[in-house]
């Protein structure tokens, strides 16, 4: 998933690497040695917010499963909010090619067979 919402980034196969390894060494400082699955998923998030701004909307359009423009555009706020500028609906060109790049992702998954681990 993260290297999919790093394609047609400027985003490195090395800040890839590092981006995971940053994960990995603090989820290994924790005590527990169980990591639910969506905590996995904040992180990522977290990450790759300090990475690449649209690598972290791709992947959130698809971890939080976003329905529709609205979605996008609370994560643009989310990005934006500390710096007092707000994603106005008026300009949706971000927001659609977006979409366009979640439908053309769910169209590619659902044609690619999935592999199971027993």
């Amino acid at each position: 998933g993260v290297m999919r919402a790093c394609e047609k980034t400027e985003v490195t196969q090395l800040a890839l690497e590092n981006l995971v390894d940053e994960i990995e060494a603090e989820l290994q400082q924790r005590a527990s040695r169980e990591v639910a699955s969506h905590e996995i998923g904040e992180l990522v998030l977290k990450h790759l917010q300090a990475l690449n701004e649209v690598a972290y909307v791709r992947f959130a359009s698809v971890y939080r499963k976003f329905t529709g423009i609205r979605d996008f555009a609370d994560a643009l706020n989310h990005l934006q909010g500390s710096a007092g500028q707000f994603f106005d609906l008026g300009n949706l060109s971000t927001a659609v090619e977006a979409d366009s790049f979640l439908a053309e992702d769910a169209d590619r998954e659902a044609s690619t067979p999935s592999v199971s681990h027993s």
